[in-house]
């Protein structure tokens, strides 16, 4: 099986200034099937999003890959680069952690 590996694990990404931008809701849909809004600012970085999503939803960055308009969005990509329309939704799939199953006792 092939693992994808995400690049939030290397990343350093410094945190956008405190009150730069301005701040908007962005509509999510998990693959998870729950849709919700997440409070970001224009300035926000897709990992500093993804890190407000683990703190809203506890799922962890590096399992969320985001897509908007069928293109996958890269962690450091900018809201205000992406230009996403006000009401669009954005996907987030998540992928669960690979589970080993447990042996079986005789």
């Amino acid at each position: 099986m092939i693992e994808e590996k995400s690049d939030t694990e290397t990343l350093d990404i410094p945190e956008p200034p405190p009150n730069s931008g301005h701040e908007c809701q962005l509509r999510l849909r998990l693959s998870t099937g729950k849709d919700l809004r997440l409070l970001v600012r224009s300035t926000d970085t897709v990992y500093h999003m993804k890190r407000r999503l683990h703190t809203v939803e506890g799922v962890e960055p590096a399992s969320q890959r985001w897509f908007f308009s069928g293109r996958p969005l890269t962690d450091k990509m900018r809201l205000e680069e992406l230009k996403i329309p006000k009401d669009y939704v954005v996907q987030v799939i998540v992928s669960q952690p690979v589970q080993h199953p447990t042996p079986v006792e005789n």
